[in-house]
């Protein structure tokens, strides 16, 4: 039985350090989202299998004993619950900014001038209710990758061929809503 535990130890300990060194595939806010909805999923598979009754028994079994593996069992463990809580935590509350994030991927300059103050007002509520985006070293990170959005966003609609090309009230008209959005 220890050696099972000992084996769920390294399980546990190369999926956590798998998922520490992880970071968003890209720089826009949906791969904020993307990255804690795989971390969730990756982290929650393993710590419902380690939740199952028969490895519970054996765990229960190995305490009752003071056996050696127990003790980096629970500090593994511990770290594993950790994650897995955050990413839970994470991902609820990103999902509520999903919808505005999609607007900045593919949405009109309009649409996002719209968007831009309750997109704003849900990022401040997230930042005031969730215990893991409640500081700066989370939440300037999201706001750079929405600035950045936004910034590509401008950059992919207004770019000189594309504008010359254009009738020149049409022209006026994209760069007047792009200078909006920026400012």
């Amino acid at each position: 039985l220890e050696h099972a535990v000992e084996g769920w130890t390294t399980t546990i300990q190369q999926v956590v350090d798998q998922e520490a060194a992880k970071r968003p595939s890209s720089s826009g806010p949906l791969a904020e989202v993307e990255f804690w909805r795989e971390r969730h999923r990756a982290l929650s598979a393993l710590y419902e299998q380690l939740q199952l009754p028969r490895v519970q028994a054996i765990l229960q079994t190995l305490k009752r004993v003071d056996a050696h593996a127990i003790i980096g069992y629970s500090t593994s463990y511990g770290e594993l619950q950790k994650l897995a809580i955050e990413a839970k935590d994470n991902t609820k509350f990103l999902a509520t900014l999903e919808r505005h994030f999609k607007t900045l991927s593919s949405g009109s300059f309009a649409s996002i001038l719209d968007t831009l103050p309750t997109m704003l007002n849900a990022v401040r509520m997230v930042w005031i209710i969730s215990r893991h985006y409640n500081s700066d070293s989370r939440m300037v990170p999201l706001l750079e990758r929405i600035a950045h959005k936004l910034a590509e966003k401008v950059s992919d609609e207004v770019n000189v061929a594309s504008v010359l090309s254009l009738p020149p009230k049409e022209a006026q008209q994209i760069i007047t809503e792009a200078r909006a959005v920026l400012h």
